[in-house]
This record gives structure tokens, C-alpha cells and sequence, in this order.
């Protein structure tokens, strides 16, 4: 795995767009990774980029006069012009020997023909290798239209120690159409998304979701309760030991806090869970939440944020509870678009008819329950595995190695 991570774009992630709001979640996945994190850019800076060094270079802007004004000059061979060398000086002074450089829309755009040229320079005549992430290839539509031939043929015909990465089927198809771009150096991957930032996650949901692997996890259950024994939480156990039996690795998100006003018999009761999950073999799915709060005010849970986000992030909400006064949780994870499995008993009966998302448990056993949280909860899994694809805690180990594996030798070395 190389530590150090060399990224080339035109502007920083403070600009909107897909291209860098994708750099700015895979810059700051990187730099979660402890990886030395470099970013170029011509223009723009985003001071949330904490841990990651920015480099300024005025030529990789692609407004930038000197640019503007190659892309309208007669494409020439070589290095000629002045603002080329100038170019290729300042990219080289950031640049070490061995470097993999993932350049971001540039290799096959032409926003800035004077940094493909140089790039081109650079991966024909230095050690350093090119990930060329190709969002907008200047084939397709009539992105190429007025290049010269050469100029076509800069962006479109393969580079040396360069490896092409499309990022959709879609864009797949089009390098099989064009042609020129032989198999082996052409593989399907995609950009990386954080998960926190689409679902406005907490610190704390995001410490949970990093810490466990929850996006990577068969099926993620909450149940944010207090202790105390109306809320049946051996229930909510023996349902997890089930859903286990049947092949999944589940995780249960528990609340596990104390009541303000019985915390002595709270806690024994907690001792009581902790020994059940010990017998039922699940207590590495257990996952108390008494232990992360950001709200230390609020000592008896988590802060609302924190378990909205929880929701979020979640497959089902649990309530086999035997009594509740009106339900709020229950309402709450509604309201958060969560599948609910809740009790009859109580208020909850009232409360769960008036959310479209719940099905009600009535007298049914573990087994049953299990059956029909997995049931329930098919799409919203399915939907967690499209999340892991693109952020989860595999995505890096896959890329490195994709990477790796192109450019090693056959002699093992690079």
C-alpha cells in the first residue's frame, strides 16, 4: 500500500461538482487512512482538507490566459513553449521519483491541453505513474470538436505507465468503442463516496459506521433504549442470535443507558444482558451505546443528532417493548424512513399505525421475528451493499491493489 497519495485536478474541492466533491470524500477517506495526501490544483482551496497538503500551480487552472491560449495554437511536438517547461518544473518540484499520480479529468479531456501535454512528457520520459480517472473523455458527444488530429490523438490513444480507470459501465463502453485503448490497460472503477457526507452523519454515527464496518455488515438493527426491563431487550437478543443462525452477521445498535431515576438497578440489569449475550454467542454484535456520546450533558443517552443519524444508517428498528407510554423512538425512526418491527403493546399499537413503515409484532417467537425483520429489511440491505461498493472499508484495499497489480513487474518489482 503506498502511503503517499499525489492527486492532479484542475481546481480544488471548494468548487461544486461532481468531479471534486468526489475529490474532496476521497482526500478526506485518504488522510482517515493516515496516508501523506497531496493535492495540485490551479485554482481554488478547501480549508476542511485537514491533513492534506495543497499545492498551487497557476498552469493546471484551466481559465488560466497561458492555457486558453494553447488550446487554441497548432498542436506542436515536444516541449517548446516556455509556459510547457515552466510547467513541467513546477510539477516535477512536487513530484517524487516512483510517484502514482491519480489525475482527475485531465488525461483524456481537453480543458488544458498544455498539462496534458506536460503529463504526457512526464509518463514517457520519469518513473512516475499515472491513474487516469476518466469522467469526461473527450470522445464522446462533441467534447473533441476543433481538436487537431494530433491534438485528438494526445487524449485519445494510450499513454505509457498509464492506467486508465472509467467509472460506470457507460464509460467502459465508450473506450471498447473508440478502440484505441487496448484492454490491458483499461479497468472499470469507480470514484469514492463518503456516506457520512450524503446522510449528514454525526461525529459519533461516523465513528460507529468507521469502527465496525457498519456499511459492510449483513444487517444493521437499532435499538436506542434505556435499561430497563419493560423494554425486552433479551428479546431484542435472542432475535439478533436467530437472524446469526441463519448465516448473516448482524450488528445491534443498544442504547444501554442508565435511568436517571434507578441507575443502581439499570446497571445490574446491564450485567444480566451482557452475561445473555455471553450464552447466545453474539456479544462481538452487540454494540452498546452508552460509551459514545457527544452530548455530555445528556448523560442518560445519545444526543438526537447522533440517533437520528443512527437511523440513517441503519436496516430496522427493534421495539419489542412491553410497555411505552407513547412511543417516540418508534415514531422517530418513522419519520427517519427506517422499517420498524415494533410491540403492540401499549401506545406503540396507536403510534405504529400512523407510520407507513412499520409492521407490527405481535405474539410471535424469536425465530418468526427474525424471519420477518430479514424480510422486511431485503431492499434496505441491498441498498447498504451499494453503499459499501463505494464506500466502504474495502474500497481503498481494492484500488490499491488494482493498481498494484498494473504496475508491478514481472519481476515483482515497479
Amino acid at each position: 500500500m503506498n502511503q503517499r497519495v499525489v492527486i492532479i485536478h484542475y481546481t480544488a474541492p471548494s468548487y461544486a461538482g461532481g468531479v471534486e466533491t468526489a475529490l474532496g470524500d476521497f482526500i478526506r477517506a485518504s488522510v482517515r487512512l493516515n496516508r501523506e495526501v497531496h493535492l495540485i490544483v490551479g485554482k481554488g482551496a478547501d480549508m476542511e482538507l485537514h491533513g492534506c497538503t495543497v499545492h498551487r500551480i497557476d498552469l493546471l487552472n484551466a481559465e488560466h490566459p497561458a492555457v486558453l491560449r494553447a488550446n487554441s495554437e497548432t498542436f506542436s511536438d515536444g516541449l517548446g513553449s516556455a509556459n510547457e517547461s515552466q510547467l513541467r518544473a513546477e510539477l516535477m518540484a512536487v513530484l517524487r521519483p516512483g510517484d502514482t499520480v491519480h489525475a482527475h479529468n485531465v488525461v483524456c479531456n481537453s480543458f488544458n491541453l498544455l498539462l496534458s501535454r506536460v503529463l504526457r512528457w512526464i509518463a514517457t520520459n520519469t518513473d512516475v505513474r499515472l491513474v487516469a480517472w476518466c469522467w469526461d473523455p473527450v470522445w464522446i458527444g462533441d467534447k473533441g470538436a476543433g481538436l487537431s488530429p494530433k491534438e485528438f490523438a494526445l487524449l485519445c490513444t494510450p499513454w505509457p505507465k498509464t492506467l486508465y480507470l472509467t467509472l460506470s459501465r457507460a464509460r467502459t463502453q465508450a473506450f471498447e468503442q473508440i478502440g484505441t485503448f487496448p484492454k490491458s490497460c483499461v479497468r472499470e472503477y469507480w470514484p469514492f463516496v463518503s456516506v457520512e457526507r450524503v446522510l449528514s452523519l454525526s461525529a459519533t454515527a461516523t465513528e460507529l459506521c468507521h469502527q465496525y464496518g457498519l456499511l459492510d455488515a449483513d444487517i444493521v438493527v437499532t435499538y436506542p433504549c434505556r435499561l430497563s426491563r419493560r423494554k425486552n431487550i433479551e428479546f431484542a437478543f435472542r432475535v439478533v442470535r436467530e437472524i446469526r443462525d441463519r448465516g448473516l452477521d448482524p450488528f445491534l445498535l443498544l442504547g444501554g443507558f442508565a435511568s436517571p431515576h434507578r441507575e443502581t438497578v439499570s446497571l445490574l440489569y446491564k450485567q444480566e444482558l451482557v452475561d445473555l449475550g455471553c450464552e447466545l454467542g453474539i456479544t462481538r454484535n452487540i454494540v452498546w451505546l452508552d460509551g459514545y456520546r457527544e452530548d455530555h450533558i445528556n448523560s442518560t443517552g445519545l444526543a438526537s443528532i447522533d440517533v437520528m443519524s443512527l437511523h440513517r444508517i441503519s436496516d430496522v428498528f427493534l421495539s419489542p417493548s412491553l410497555d411505552e407510554g407513547f412511543g417516540l423512538a418508534v415514531l422517530e425512526a418513522a419519520m427517519n424512513g427506517v422499517p420498524i418491527v415494533a410491540s403492540t403493546e401499549s401506545a406503540l399499537l396507536f403510534t405504529s399505525h400512523s407510520c407507513i413503515s412499520t409492521l407490527l409484532l405481535s405474539e410471535e417467537s424469536p425465530q418468526g421475528i427474525a424471519d420477518l425483520v430479514l424480510k422486511r429489511t431485503e431492499a434496505r440491505r441491498h441498498d447498504r451493499t451499494i453503499m459499501a461498493k463505494y464506500a466502504g472499508k474495502q474500497y481503498f484495499d481494492i484500488l490499491d491493489e488494482l493498481v498494484d497489480i498494473y504496475f508491478r513487474g514481472p519481476d515483482g518489482s515497479y
